[in-house]
C-alpha cells in the first residue's frame, strides 16, 4: 500500500536543509587572519568550539547550527574581536553577553537570518584607576580626556578604544 505525504514549501525547505546538515558534517576553520568559522554543528559541536577557542580571534562566523549557548563564555574577554555573525543559528548571546563590549550592527536586518554584532565599539573599562589610566597615558604619548554627557564618565581616546572611567 501506497502512502502520500503531503508537504509544505516550509516543510520540504526544513527536510532538504536536515538532509544536507546531515550529509555534510560539521565544519570548523581556525585560520592564519584570527578567524573562527563553524557551520553544521550540534549544540555540542559549537559549546566545544566557543570554549576551546584562542582568545586571539578576530572574527567568529557561526552558521547553520543547531544552537549556540553562550553561558560558559565571555567575548568580551576577547580583546581582539571585531565581529561575530551568527546566521540561521538559535543562540542566546544578547541575553548572556554583557551588552557594553559590542553592538548590534543596523545591517544585520539587511541580511536574512543573520545577526552581526559589532565588538569595535568602544569598550568601557569599569576597573580602570588612576594609576593604571597614567601608565597607558605614558604609554600612548599625548591624549585627551573628555567628559563624556550621555554616560556621565571620563572618556579617553586611546588607540582604537575609547576607555571610559569615573
Amino acid at each position: 500500500m501506497k502512502k502520500i505525504v503531503r508537504l509544505n514549501e516550509n516543510d520540504l525547505n526544513r527536510l532538504v536543509k536536515k538532509i544536507i546538515k546531515e550529509g555534510s558534517g560539521v565544519k570548523v576553520i581556525h585560520d592564519d587572519l584570527g578567524r573562527a568559522i563553524i557551520g553544521n554543528g550540534t549544540r555540542d559541536d559549537v559549546s566545544k568550539f566557543l570554549s576551546n577557542m584562542p582568545k586571539d580571534r578576530d572574527m567568529i562566523t557561526i552558521y547553520d547550527c543547531e544552537y549556540a549557548d553562550f553561558s560558559e563564555v565571555n567575548l568580551c574577554e576577547f580583546e581582539n574581536l571585531k565581529m561575530l555573525n551568527i546566521k540561521d543559528t538559535p543562540n542566546n548571546f544578547e541575553e548572556k553577553t554583557p551588552s557594553e563590549c559590542w553592538e548590534k550592527d543596523d545591517y544585520s536586518s539587511l541580511v536574512s537570518k543573520t545577526d552581526i554584532y559589532d565588538f569595535r565599539k568602544p569598550r568601557i573599562s569599569k576597573q580602570i584607576n588612576y594609576e593604571s589610566l597614567l601608565n597607558m597615558l605614558k604609554s600612548h604619548g599625548e591624549t585627551t580626556i573628555k567628559w563624556d554627557e550621555d554616560k556621565q564618565m571620563f572618556m579617553v581616546p586611546i588607540g582604537e578604544y575609547d576607555y571610559y572611567f569615573k
